[in-house]
């Protein structure tokens, strides 16, 4: 990895290992950074390092997915545009904390078994 490359990697999977004291494979997602935007996500079989897919973002917008061999499967045309930022000093809370969406899964799991799908809101202050 370089300094434009962040990982990430599942809790304790590079220590992973068999009964033989092998290292376990797993998969690792990287953002690949170029200049002030996101350029690259990949995902990677470790510890063997191999490319799996790459979804590469193009600076006009685009955005190709590449499968372990370089070879193309869809490209999406976009159009980029500067976004206004949000207001955090409106809403439920005013200036004293920040409605974010959280994923609970033992909640998801008992909502998804009571046939519930919303996500659930968790105020920070």
């Amino acid at each position: 990895m370089d300094a434009q490359t962040v990982a990430q990697v599942p809790h304790g999977a590079e220590a992973a290992r068999d009964a033989d004291g092998k290292p376990l494979s797993y998969v690792r997602l990287q953002f690949v950074f170029a200049e002030d935007r996101l350029a690259e996500r990949q995902l990677m079989r470790m510890p063997e390092a191999k490319v799996l897919v790459r979804e590469v973002i193009g600076a006009d917008g685009s955005v190709r997915l590449l499968d372990a061999d370089g070879k193309e499967h869809s490209l999406r045309k976009g159009t980029l545009a500067v976004a206004k930022a949000p207001d955090l000093k409106t809403g439920p809370y005013g200036s004293s904390g920040v409605a974010v969406a959280v994923s609970f899964r033992r909640a998801r799991a008992k909502d998804a078994a009571a046939g519930q799908t919303e996500n659930r809101r968790v105020a920070v202050r």
